[in-house]
């Protein structure tokens, strides 16, 4: 085996037979010896968890689809659909956090982000996962900039979601934090009908409305679903009926699954995929 005494260079720099490795400034990040538990853990490499690696190209194609989706103009205005397969724990809910990210670091750009994940524990729990992302939705809009939840409030009044009727109300009964941003204040402690008491069709046309009046030009929407393995079937509806809507522009839905649970058989693979 070959060694090499290590040097240190004028620039402050270690050289040996590989190249050189600079001195870090805050050697403690990768290399802490003094905060693990036992001496197994000490000295351990440690990456930073935001970063992602060798995933460049997958990247620029998910800003690529956005951007087309985002700056399109004109009557072919579409969405657009991106599904993510592979194994539990290759990285497919790093990537999409990354491409979040990436939109989020653009301060040139307004977007809206939101994101759900269905649980095998909640598999026969219809909409688990949409209603986690439409939380997130309404608490960026109730809690962002007031003229923008006025903007969107006013989109939701002409797509017929607010005001009169009991469009709103579907929505409501089906997923109770979107009161916040349907209704008025005085109407908040009003408890919401049963959602058995309107037909799914009615739930399905006043939902495409809903998000329809969410995706803009000036802020195009992007929703993330993961593990569609275990959607249930009024959820696989719901998006099915979203992914087909060309009324629905500025929109772009990502899934993520595991390929090794989907088959030919299972009921997302022969709806959607």
């Amino acid at each position: 085996m070959m060694t090499a005494e290590p040097e240190e260079n004028d620039d402050g720099q270690v050289e040996g037979m590989f190249g050189s490795i600079s001195e870090q400034n805050n050697e403690a990040y990768f290399d802490d010896r003094s905060d693990a538990e036992d001496d197994l853990l000490k000295g351990q490499i440690k990456f930073p968890k935001e970063k992602i690696y060798g995933r460049d190209d997958e990247l620029a194609k998910l800003r690529s689809i956005y951007n087309d989706v985002s700056q399109q103009a004109g009557e072919n205005t579409t969405s657009a659909a991106v599904f993510i397969a592979g194994y539990s724990g290759t990285g497919k809910s790093a990537l999409v956090e990354a491409f979040a990210k990436q939109l989020d670091d653009a301060e040139e750009d307004s977007h809206l982000f939101a994101s759900g994940k269905y649980s095998e524990l909640r598999a026969e729990t219809p909409f688990s996962a949409i209603a986690e992302a439409l939380s997130k939705v309404t608490s960026e809009l109730m809690t962002g900039d007031p003229d923008e939840l006025q903007r969107v409030r006013d989109n939701l009044k002409a797509a017929g979601v607010i005001g009169d009727g009991d469009e709103g109300e579907v929505l409501i009964s089906m997923f109770p934090v979107l009161s916040q941003l349907l209704r008025s204040e005085e109407q908040q402690q009003v408890e919401p009908a049963s959602a058995a008491s309107y037909d799914f069709e009615t739930f399905k046309y006043v939902f495409q409305q809903f998000v329809r009046a969410l995706c803009t030009k000036i802020r195009p929407f992007t929703l993330y679903i993961d593990d569609l393995q275990w959607v249930d079937v009024a959820s696989l509806e719901i998006i099915t009926t979203l992914l087909l809507n060309k009324s629905i522009q500025f929109f772009m839905f990502i899934g993520a699954y595991r390929s090794n649970e989907v088959d030919e058989e299972h009921a997302f693979y022969q709806r959607i995929l």
